[in-house]
C-alpha cells in the first residue's frame, strides 16, 4: 500500500451537523486524524480541489445541492484513474435511490442511524480498494514505460542488424568493384608499359590509335566503376521530391554491381551462374536507391540458392497501373512452410551465415511504397519473386544523347573560339584539359588556385571559366562569388570530385552555371560548353 490507512484524508458532507460531529468523533477515536467536513454542499467542489480526499462520505438529501448532483459533478471533475470512492449516507433506503446513486458512481451505503462498527469497516475496505487501484495504476504506468523502453531497444537492435546487413552487402559489392577496377587499371597499365618498354611502337600510328582507344575505354570503365561505388553510399540521398525509379535501369545497375558475387566468386567456389534479362523501361513510384536495395537482397538470395549451375532471370514490365519486376532463379527452392515464413523478420534458413533480415527489409520497403510482393517456390524447382509498384505518371520523352563510351572519337566539334580561364590545382588534370581545349582552337589561360585565377580574370577578356572546387588559398566557390560580384554574367563550369555530395545536400555554390563530376569526359564538357555558345 502507498501509506498507512490512518493517514488517509476523509471528507464528510452532511447538512445535519449532529451527524457530522458524530462521524468526526468516531473517526478520531479509530485513529483517523486527517478529516475535513462541511454542512454546506456548495463548498464540496472547492474542498475536493484543496483537500484532495481519499474517500468521500456523502449525504443524499441536502439543500442547495443534493448528493445526486454532487455525484454528477464528480463524474465530470474527477479522472477515472484517480478513483475517489464515495459512501452514501442516507436515511432513504428505497431501491430507486440506491440504483440512482450506484449509477452515478457511489461505491457503498451507510444507513442512518449509523452502526459505528459497520462505518469503520466499510471506510477501511474502500480505502484499501482505492490504494490497490492507485498502486495498480502506477504499476501499469511503469509497465508501459518499460514496454516503450524495450520497444525502443528492440527497434535500435533491429536497425543495427539491418545496417549490418547493408554493410555486409556493401562489403561484398565493394570487393567486387575493386576486382573490376583492377581489371580496368591492368588494361591501362599494360598498354602504357608496352609503349614505355618498346618506344619504337610509337611509330605505328594505327597500333597507337588502337591502343589509345582501348586505354580510353578502360578509363571510362574505371569511371563507371567509381560511379557504382558512389551508388553504395547514396542510400536514401535522392533529392527531396524525387521518388521515381526506372526498374529496367535499376536492374541493369544491380547486375553490374553484384557481378563479382554471381560470377567471379561463384566460379571460385565451383559454381557456374549466369544472369539473363528481359527488361522494359518501366517507371514506378519509389526512389532508385530503394529499388537497388531490394534487388541486391534478392539477387544475393538467388545466388545463395544455386548450389552448382543455374540461372537468374530479371524481367520488368508494366501491367495495368502497376510496374512489375520479377527475379527468378533455378536454385534449390523452398518448402511451403519456409515460403510462408521467409518474409518474417529474423527468419533464416542459412544458420550462422544469415541474419533473417534481407527479405524482411524487402517486404517492409515494398509495403511502404504501396507495392506488393509474391513468392512462388517449390523445393528443387527454384523461386520466383514478383514485385509490383504503382506506375509513375511522368513524361517519358528522354534525350537520346551519345554514350560516354563513344569517348571523344567522333566528328569535329564546332564552336566559336573562346578565351577560357581554366583553374585547377592538379597539374596533370589541368594539362590534359588545356591540351584538349587548345586542340579545339580555344585560348586557355591557366591558374592553379582561385587567387591567381581572379588576377587573371581581371587582366584578361574571359568568355568562359572552368574551375575546380577544392583548391588552396581561394576555392572554386569563393572564386565564383568574387567573379559574380564584378557583375560578370558569363558561364562558370565547375568540375569537382564532390559532385555527389553537392547534389545530395543541395549545396551547389551560387553563381555556378553547370556542375560536372570528375573524371570529366571531354565530350560531356564540349556539349556543356555548347549550351552557352
Amino acid at each position: 500500500m502507498f501509506k498507512d490507512l490512518k493517514q488517509s484524508q476523509i471528507l464528510v458532507v452532511d447538512d445535519n451537523s449532529s451527524n457530522v460531529e458524530q462521524l468526526l468523533q468516531l473517526l478520531e477515536f479509530h485513529g483517523f486524524s486527517r478529516v475535513e467536513s462541511t454542512t454546506d454542499s456548495r463548498h464540496v467542489e472547492s474542498l475536493i480541489k484543496t483537500f484532495e480526499p481519499d474517500i468521500l462520505l456523502l449525504d443524499l438529501q441536502m439543500p442547495y445541492q443534493d448528493g445526486f448532483q454532487i455525484l454528477e459533478m464528480l463524474n465530470h471533475k474527477i479522472e477515472e484513474s484517480d478513483f475517489l470512492p464515495v459512501i452514501v449516507l442516507t436515511a432513504d433506503i428505497s431501491t430507486e435511490a440506491r440504483e440512482r446513486a450506484l449509477k452515478l458512481g457511489a461505491m457503498d451505503f451507510l444507513t442512518k442511524p449509523f452502526d459505528f462498527t459497520e462505518v469503520i469497516l466499510r471506510i477501511t475496505n474502500l480505502l484499501r480498494t482505492r490504494y490497490l487501484h492507485l498502486q495498480l495504476h502506477t504499476y501499469n504506468d511503469l509497465l508501459e514505460e518499460k514496454v516503450q523502453e524495450r520497444t525502443a531497444e528492440l527497434k535500435k537492435a533491429q536497425d543495427e542488424l539491418i545496417a549490418q546487413e547493408r554493410m555486409k552487402a556493401m562489403g561484398q559489392m565493394a570487393s567486387g568493384i575493386a576486382h573490376d577496377f583492377n581489371n580496368s587499371i591492368s588494361t591501362i597499365m599494360g598498354y602504357s608499359e608496352i609503349f614505355l618498354t618498346f618506344p619504337d611502337k610509337l611509330d605505328d600510328r594505327d597500333e597507337l590509335m588502337k591502343a589509345f582507344k582501348i586505354i580510353n575505354k578502360g578509363c571510362n570503365d574505371a569511371a563507371s566503376i567509381v560511379q557504382r561505388l558512389r551508388e553504395l553510399y547514396k542510400h536514401g540521398q535522392e533529392e527531396e521530391g524525387v521518388a521515381i525509379a526506372d526498374l529496367a535501369a535499376a536492374a541493369k545497375e544491380i547486375i553490374l554491381m553484384t557481378k563479382p558475387k554471381w560470377k567471379a566468386q561463384a566460379l571460385a567456389m565451383g559454381r557456374n551462374i549466369s544472369i539473363q534479362k528481359e527488361l522494359e523501361k518501366v517507371e514506378v513510384c519509389i526512389s532508385p536507391s530503394k529499388v537497388r536495395e531490394i534487388l541486391v537482397n534478392l539477387v544475393f538470395n538467388a545466388v545463395d540458392a544455386i548450389q552448382k549451375t543455374g540461372t537468374i532471370t530479371l524481367r520488368s514490365r508494366s501491367e495495368s497501373s502497376m510496374g512489375v519486376i520479377e527475379i527468378r532463379d533455378t536454385g534449390s527452392g523452398m518448402s511451403e512452410s519456409v515460403r510462408q515464413k521467409c518474409m518474417e523478420m529474423f527468419f533464416s534458413t542459412k544458420g550462422s551465415h544469415g541474419t533473417g533480415i534481407g527479405l524482411g527489409v524487402v517486404h517492409a520497403i515494398v509495403k511502404k511504397h504501396r507495392g506488393s510482393i509474391k513468392i512462388e517456390s517449390q523445393e528443387d524447382s527454384g523461386t520466383t519473386l514478383t514485385l509490383r509498384f504503382p506506375l509513375a505518371k511522368v513524361n517519358n520523352e528522354g534525350n537520346q544523347g551519345r554514350s560516354k563510351e563513344e569517348g571523344i572519337f567522333h566528328s569535329k566539334f564546332k564552336s566559336r573560339i573562346l578565351n577560357i580561364l581554366l583553374v585547377d590545382d592538379e597539374k596533370s588534370n589541368a594539362d590534359i584539359l588545356a591540351e584538349l581545349l587548345s586542340k579545339d582552337g580555344h585560348q586557355v589561360i591557366r591558374a592553379s588556385n582561385g587567387r591567381d585565377a581572379f588576377v587573371g580574370f581581371l587582366s584578361e577578356s574571359i568568355d568562359l571559366v572552368i574551375t575546380d572546387l577544392a583548391m588552396p588559398h581561394v576555392n572554386g566557390a569563393q572564386l565564383t562569388r568574387a567573379i559574380r560580384q564584378r557583375d560578370w554574367n558569363g558561364p562558370i563550369i565547375m568540375i569537382t570530385g564532390f559532385v555527389d555530395q553537392i547534389k545530395s545536400q543541395s549545396i551547389q555554390p551560387e553563381g555556378i552555371s553547370a556542375l560536372l563530376g570528375k573524371p570529366v569526359n571531354y565530350l560531356e564538357l564540349r556539349e556543356t560548353v555548347s549550351k552557352f555558345f
